[in-house]
């Protein structure tokens, strides 16, 4: 098992083989469009989803609804509460970083997709996020990155985990887990999971985030004894189900939406969440694509550059990443 961003590494390798042939039909069909992007390149199915999440708006409704502010369902919404709920150090707005890692890509496209953005061309040869949505999204991350907690210029997703199980972040983009932990801290706290947020245009687009199965053995009957086993675990309704229910992981295979976890309420929020799923490219290229954005992003919330000159800059830097791997 590894990261999803290795896929197309492993691949291009050959130290992976493909496995349209030894997935039986039954389960292919039943992996979700966003289960089978995350794990699919060049039209092959190269890695099976095992450990997944999908990332979703999750903001205190106690603190909206003492200040009489509307749910932030839309970016313009969750613009206006963050800045009006922004009172330091009692209370931040948003929760995000700019420093140069994997999270603040994921924090830029998390605002990118909702507002029709796409990372690469159709034809993917070149990337795309060099638009006016990149640019709209790159002058709301800093905007939002004003109501931030101290210190997201150098740090990880934690900072504002952590703010918000503390009681002190009024809304973050990321897994349901941080609900319980908040309110192991702060019992009477209300938190309230979104499937989903919308861009002015009403587009949509959850980061959908899987660890993979990868199968490198190249002897035949190995290789399907590895999918057989994966294709056995991932129908464990008893264990698997648990799981679900206690860490607030999503289903990746439609048939699990009968198992009796997803009768839950947060469950079925995540079901529609799923739907709207996105998955990172799948291309050799991608480190260089996400710190080329990463950097895009500090030098934009460092005041070094404008949004449209920062993703100038990122889109030269991942293009020629991607002619490097072609």
């Amino acid at each position: 098992m590894g990261f999803g961003e290795w896929a197309a590494e492993f691949y291009e390798r050959g130290a992976i083989i493909p496995l349209n042939d030894l997935v039986s039909a039954e389960y292919s069909e039943n992996l979700y469009d966003s289960a089978r992007a995350t794990s699919t390149y060049k039209g092959n199915l190269i890695g099976l989803p095992f450990i997944t999440s999908i990332r979703t708006p999750i903001y205190r409704a106690d603190i909206f609804e003492a200040k009489d502010l509307e749910p932030p369902t839309t970016i313009d919404k969750l613009l206006t509460a963050c800045k009006a709920l922004y009172n330091p150090p009692e209370l931040y707005g948003y929760g995000l970083c700019s420093a140069r890692n994997k999270n603040t890509t994921e924090f830029f496209l998390e605002l990118f997709w909702p507002l029709g953005g796409e990372i690469l061309s159709a034809d993917e040869t070149k990337v795309a996020f060099n638009s006016p949505a990149g640019i709209r999204a790159l002058e709301i991350f800093a905007e939002l990155a004003e109501t931030c907690p101290e210190g997201y210029q150098t740090s990880d997703i934690y900072l504002g985990e952590n703010a918000f199980t503390a009681g002190n972040l009024a809304v973050m983009i990321n897994a349901p887990w941080i609900v319980s932990s908040l309110k192991e801290n702060i019992p009477d706290a209300k938190a309230v999971i979104l499937p989903y947020i919308e861009g002015s245009e009403g587009n949509k687009g959850n980061l959908y985030v899987a660890d993979l199965v990868y199968v490198f053995s190249k002897d035949p009957q190995r290789a399907q004894a590895s999918v057989d086993w994966i294709e056995f675990y991932k129908s464990d309704e008893k264990y698997l189900g648990e799981a679900y229910a206690n860490f607030g992981l999503p289903p990746d295979l439609k048939f699990q939406t009968d198992w009796a976890f997803m009768e839950s309420e947060t469950a079925k929020i995540l079901q529609q969440a799923v739907e709207f799923g996105r998955a990172r490219p799948i291309t050799a290229a991608w480190p260089q694509i996400d710190d080329a954005i990463s950097v895009a992003v500090g030098k934009v919330c460092a005041g070094q550059a404008t949004p449209a000159d920062a993703l100038a800059e990122a889109e030269q830097l991942a293009n020629d990443a991607l002619a490097s791997v072609a």
